[in-house]
């Protein structure tokens, strides 16, 4: 009797959990059976951003601090260390005078540096509570370090990804590559998606989009009135600054609102309205094809 029920509960079992899996695999086939149009309408109008359009839910934990927690501390923490003592080195060679946070750039660097502690945060501290809703159902939340670091990805890495473009296409002179400058114009960049992508699943939501165009109003708002303000850029204080253009006092040659206003609003429409969508959409769409299936639960 002991042999057959054992048996019996064994084969009940493997039933559920075949049961499961099979909802599980349901779920995710059908949140990449939606369009991309309807998944896009859903996100910009929804307000819950942890669910998905067919009614399963990000899980905070697997998104922001995979298992083992403590290996995934261990490697944000390197990555975080490598980022922040180049980026110590980058001011020191610089060196960083009062004109170091006129620059994109160095915007980008600095909230790229605060993204990459937050997510180490994330994984080295709890970055989820538990509550019950009105159904006394759990329900999972991200705790403030995970909305930190979650908001600050949806802006960085399509913001870095524009700094990179809009570097290399429009104003790299042809000089000398150094490893600082590779570092500030594509290796950073990189590795806050490697970290918001690969090491963790971080998701991007179309609603977001609002953190990357508010940060680059307020960087078009900051060039206008540092050109009109008489500022400068430091010309002639620092030799090896790779940012800045001769004979300009502008940020950037081509965001010269002074003596070349056409151009600085024919540049500044085309990355808001085309490259920064465009990076944008780079990330979110990775995410939906590398990311979303490793952290949703039905």
């Amino acid at each position: 009797m002991d042999l057959k029920s054992n048996t019996t509960t064994f084969n009940n079992d493997i039933e559920n959990a075949s049961k499961t899996i099979e909802v599980e695999s349901n779920s995710s086939e059908q949140g990449s059976d939606i369009s991309t149009w309807s998944r896009f309408k859903y996100e910009l109008t929804s307000d819950d951003l942890l669910e998905e359009p067919d009614g399963s839910i990000v899980d905070v934990e697997l998104a922001f601090a995979p298992e083992p927690a403590r290996r995934t501390a261990l490697i944000r923490g390197a990555l975080m260390s490598f980022n922040l003592g180049i980026w110590v080195w980058d001011m020191i060679m610089g060196p960083a005078d009062e004109y170091y946070m006129i620059y994109l750039t160095n915007w980008t660097i600095f909230f790229s540096i605060a993204y990459l502690i937050a997510s180490f945060l994330c994984a080295a501290l709890p970055r989820s509570e538990v509550f019950e809703d009105n159904n006394t159902k759990e329900v999972q939340r991200p705790r403030l370090i995970a909305k930190i670091a979650w908001e600050l990805y949806a802006m960085i890495a399509p913001a870095g990804l524009t700094v990179v473009l809009m570097y290399w296409v429009a104003i790299y002179d042809g000089r000398t590559i150094i490893f600082l400058n590779l570092w500030r114009h594509g290796i950073l960049a990189l590795c806050v998606i490697l970290d918001g992508l690969f090491i963790g699943s971080v998701p991007i939501r179309i609603k977001q989009m609002r953190n990357i165009i508010v940060y680059e109003f307020l960087f078009l708002v900051w060039s206008i009135v540092h050109i009109f303000a008489g500022i400068g850029n430091g010309k002639g204080k620092n030799e090896n600054d790779d940012e800045e253009e001769e004979n300009d006092d502008a940020i950037y040659g081509v965001l010269n609102w002074k003596e070349r206003p056409a151009t600085a609003v024919i540049i500044s429409l085309i990355v808001v309205s085309v490259v920064t969508p465009l990076m944008f959409y780079i990330c979110w769409i990775s995410y939906l094809k590398l990311g979303r299936r490793k952290i949703i639960r039905a």
